[in-house]
C-alpha cells in the first residue's frame, strides 16, 4: 500500500491500532514472556509504521509488519541484555560513592550532579579518565576551546560547592563566616 497523504498514513496507523492493537500485544508477550516489553515493542513498532506509511513506504499487510517489527525488536532488545550481561560478568560496573565512602565522596558526587551535562562530561573526562583536553574534545564532539571553557565553569561552580562542604562540621553548627 503506497500512502498518498498525511491523512492516509494516519487512516492507515489507527485502522491497525484499533483492529488490532490489543491481540498483537498478547501474541507478542507470549513470545517474549513479558506484556510490558510486549507493549514497548509494539509501541515503537507502531512509532515506525507510521513514519514508514508517512513517508510513503510501500507496506502492503501493515499488520504483519507490525508484528513482523515488534518480534524484532524484542529479539534486538534481549541480544542487547545479554550482550551487557555478559560484559557485567567481564568488568563489574563501577561503584559511585555511598556514604560508607565517606561526607567528601559523596558531596563530589552531588556537586557534579549540578553540573549541567557538558560542564560533567568535560570533567569526567579530563579529571577522572585522564584525557588530555584535545582527547576529550573529540570523545565529546567539540572543540578544545568549548572544553576548557567548560572545565573553567565547572571548576569555578565546583569550587565554590565544595567550599562550603566541610565534613568535620557538625550538622547546623555554623561554620564561622
Amino acid at each position: 500500500m503506497t500512502v498518498a497523504s498525511r491523512s492516509e498514513a494516519e487512516a492507515t496507523v489507527r485502522s491497525v491500532l484499533e483492529a488490532d492493537y490489543t491481540r498483537v500485544v498478547r501474541g507478542v508477550a507470549l513470545v517474549a514472556g513479558d506484556v510490558d516489553e510486549a507493549e514497548d515493542a509494539v509501541q515503537e513498532a507502531l512509532a515506525r509504521l507510521w513514519r514508514a506509511v508517512d513517508r510513503g513506504d510501500e507496506i502492503t499487510t501493515p499488520r504483519a509488519w507490525l508484528i513482523a517489527v515488534s518480534l524484532n525488536l524484542v529479539r534486538s532488545r534481549r541480544r542487547r541484555a545479554r550482550r551487557y550481561e555478559q560484559l557485567l560478568r567481564l568488568v563489574p560496573p563501577p561503584e559511585l560513592p555511598t556514604a560508607r565512602d565517606g561526607a567528601d565522596a559523596l558531596a563530589v558526587r552531588a556537586a557534579l550532579a549540578r553540573l549541567p551535562r557538558r560542564q560533567r562530561e568535560a570533567v569526567v573526562l579530563f579529571y577522572w579518565l585522564d584525557l588530555s583536553v584535545d582527547e576529550s574534545a573529540r570523545a565529546m564532539g567539540t572543540s578544545a576551546g568549548m572544553v576548557k571553557n567548560a572545565l573553567f565553569r565547572a571548576r569555578k561552580s565546583l569550587a565554590t560547592w565544595l567550599s562550603d562542604h566541610d565534613p568535620d562540621q557538625e550538622e547546623g553548627e555554623p561554620d564561622g563566616r
